[in-house]
Parts: structure tokens; sequence; C-alpha cells
């Protein structure tokens, strides 16, 4: 609870946006007024001003709660004044621009919420899966893959290789702004990595659904340390190294969002 207020990104977007749209009722209000037309500005204006004093709460919880050290950032201003303009064509236009936004709005929402199905946020360092080989051949291993949460490959996996070494191959994915008030860091288990006779990696079992929303905007190219960036939004693929497999003896995986980068994901003691 207190990471998410910490998050100053919903604070100054809903202060934004309450203050430009509370700002354009109210100046629609003054124009029937000034213009004479029919009905009453009453309306409008009593709305407008619970909308400004929503955004003076809102602008508080950011100088209070929120971790400042972003406030100033170029992204972060051309996000709150973007933010205010669409707020204030809201307000002055709410049966036109005002519904088709809110309605673009819900579309959005909708769309990373179907793009981010099949994906567990990453808060804290926590083991995500256990390999169990059962048979170990010279060219080959059969063996199953358990993972603590189910993300798009069932609890338990069987798997059947032409391998005698595995690694875990995990996909990233890392939200920022806006975004991440659906979490700012996901993951799922990709597949299982083998390393070949020359040394290179390769991906000897890949878990990927067919298709997503996600690889409509973040495609990754099929290979182990595929990487994509948007504006918000990062998207990659890492993997444990290879290690050579004894029959029944469990490799563990444990991934650390607050460990160095070279050291978040890593194959710990059963």
């Amino acid at each position: 609870m207190a990471e998410g207020l910490a998050d100053p990104w919903p604070w100054m977007l809903l202060a934004a946006y309450f203050g430009g749209t509370g700002l354009g009722f109210l100046s629609r209000a003054l124009g029937r007024r000034l213009s004479r037309r029919r009905g009453s500005p009453v309306r409008p204006s009593i709305f407008g001003m619970l909308l400004v004093s929503s955004s003076l709460l809102c602008a508080a919880g950011l100088l209070v709660f929120s971790d400042r050290s972003s406030l100033f950032e170029p992204l972060f201003l051309y996000s709150g004044l973007s933010t205010f303009a669409l707020g204030i064509l809201s307000g002055l236009l709410p049966r036109t621009f005002g519904v088709a936004f809110l309605v673009a709005l819900a579309a959005a929402v909708a769309y990373v919420g179907a793009s981010l199905d099949g994906w567990l946020p990453l808060t804290k360092a926590q083991r995500i899966a256990t390999l169990t080989p059962f048979v170990v051949s010279p060219t080959a291993f059969q063996g199953e893959l358990a993972v603590e949460e189910r993300d798009s490959v069932p609890i338990i996996q069987r798997l059947d290789l032409k391998e005698a070494n595995a690694g875990l191959l995990v996909e990233r994915l890392e939200l920022g702004g806006p975004l991440s008030l659906f979490g700012p860091e996901h993951y799922r288990i990709a597949g299982i990595t083998s390393s070949t006779a020359n040394g290179s990696l390769s991906i000897a079992a890949d878990f990927a659904p067919g298709s997503s929303p996600l690889d409509i905007v973040l495609p990754l190219d099929p290979t182990p340390t595929a990487e994509r960036s948007l504006l918000f939004a990062r998207r990659w693929r890492e993997s444990t190294l290879p290690r050579a497999l004894v029959a029944f003896d469990v490799l563990a995986f444990e991934l650390d969002p607050r460990a160095s980068s070279s050291s978040e994901l890593r194959v710990v003691e059963k």
C-alpha cells in the first residue's frame, strides 16, 4: 500500500485531469452566463468546483505521499500538461470529446489488462520454479518443471529434451509512467535454455503462448536475449546459465528484482 502511495504518476494524472476538467466546466458555465444562453450555469459550476477541489486534494497527495525525485523530469511535466489539456477539452466539450476520451481510455485500460494476462507481478525476491530431472543421459533428459504460481504454463510441465544441461528462461516486463498503475514489474516462465556444443545459448523448450495483445506492441525476436522497449514499457528475456543435470538433483530458481542486474535470476539450493 505504501509503495503505491509513493508512486507520483497516479497523483499527478488525477490532479491534472480533474483540474483541467474542472476549469473546463467552469469556463463553460461562465460562457453560458456571458452569452445569456438558456439553461442554468449552476450545475456545471458546481461540478467544476468539485473537480477542482478533487484536483487540489490529489496535488496535496502528490506532494505529501509520493516520491518527489521525478517531479521535475521533462517527461513527467509534459505528461501532466498533456493530461491537463485533455481535461480542459473534456470539460468544455463533455458530450463529444469527454465521452470519446473516456471510451478510448477504457479501451486502452482493457487492452493493457488483456496484455498482462499470463504475467505475474514481481514485488520481492521469490522462488519461481524448480526443475527435477528424472532420467539423464549424455544427450538428453526427462523430468518436470514445477512453477510456484501459474502464469502461462501449467503448474507441472513434463519435459523430454535432447540436452543434458538446462537453465530457466524468463520473460520480464517493466512498466513506467502511467502504466505503473498496473504494477511496475512482471514476469512469466518462458522456457528452458541449453548450451550447445559450441557454447552458444539456445531455447530447448519454448513455453510462449501462441499470441497475445502484448506481441503487437512489444514483439520479441526468437532468441534467449531478445529485448524491446517503448516509451513506458520494456520487455526482455533472461536466463540462468545452463547447468549439467544429475538425476533427481533438483534445481530451484529464484528471481529477485532488488539484486544486481547480473544476479536477479539465479539458481539457489532447494
